[in-house]
């Protein structure tokens, strides 16, 4: 997130000139901006006319917009489509779908679990595609990975691991915009609607099942978003893992700074 924060900004500033007329750009903006809770101090450094790279308080705003950047997503920009500032603010196909971007150490890991047995099944928030692409990679391209998105393809053959990517996939939101791109995930409002969306339950139904029959090994930012910690709570509720595992599996907490309520 903290690499799509700059990128939203910047994309706003860009597009405040003549051709505005009606500062609907100025205005969503300075919508963002009134997110990070800026002080009289830091709003009268904002300058508009500069990259917010060079901006004195880019560090403190990016910071204060990580954990709110589903709000951040939520802003709309009269006469733009309500994803305007993911689809085009953020660049799903460019930063996301990018054939040329590459895996880095963790998906190779993630790729090796699958390979080796260890990790049938992974389910993701992120929209990217380089689980598949790192798996495609060490196999030659050989099929072992099942992507599901939608309720209708957790019916595909599961092969060596079935990856759920419920915040949805860029890759197949750019190839299939008709049928995928109403799935990406982002804004705060999708985010609270998507345990009460008939579309999802299936998917639901599926991710329930893995919490309750299977240890969860979970990396990343955190479990920030309200659709995840439901989630979870829902499946406590099925039926609850003990905490710490007992025996020959005991449970780890790892992180490089700083454990949060999430």
């Amino acid at each position: 997130m903290k690499k799509i924060i700059p990128r939203v900004i910047e994309f706003l500033r860009q597009r405040i000139d003549r051709a505005d007329s009606n500062y609907a750009v100025a205005a969503a903006l300075n919508r963002a901006l009134a997110l990070a809770g800026l002080s009289d101090e830091e709003w009268a450094r904002v300058n508009t006319g500069a990259e917010f790279s060079t901006w004195p308080d880019r560090d403190a705003i990016v910071t204060r917009l990580t954990n709110n950047y589903a709000r951040l997503l939520e802003i709309t920009v009269a006469g733009q489509p309500e994803d305007y500032l993911l689809w085009e603010g953020v660049g799903i196909a460019a930063t996301f779908a990018n054939p040329a971007i590459e895996p880095d150490v963790e998906h190779l890991c993630m790729a090796m679990l699958v390979l080796e047995g260890a990790a049938s099944d992974i389910v993701t928030v992120n929209w990217d595609g380089l689980v598949k692409k790192t798996i495609d990679e060490l196999t030659g391209g050989v099929p072992k990975l099942v992507v599901c998105v939608r309720s209708e393809d957790l019916r595909q053959p599961k092969l060596s691991a079935q990856l759920i990517k419920f915040h949805g996939c860029a890759v197949l939101a750019v190839s299939d915009e008709a049928h995928y791109r109403p799935f990406l995930v982002a804004r705060f409002s999708q985010i609270n609607r998507w345990a009460a969306a008939l579309e999802n339950r299936a998917v639901i139904g599926r991710l329930t099942d893995i919490a309750v029959s299977k240890p969860t090994l979970m990396m990343g930012l955190s479990a920030q978003d309200s659709n995840i910690q439901a989630f979870f709570a829902s499946a406590e509720a099925t039926m609850r893992w003990p905490w710490p595992w007992p025996g020959d599996r005991p449970s780890f907490v790892f992180s490089g700074d700083q454990v949060g309520a999430d």
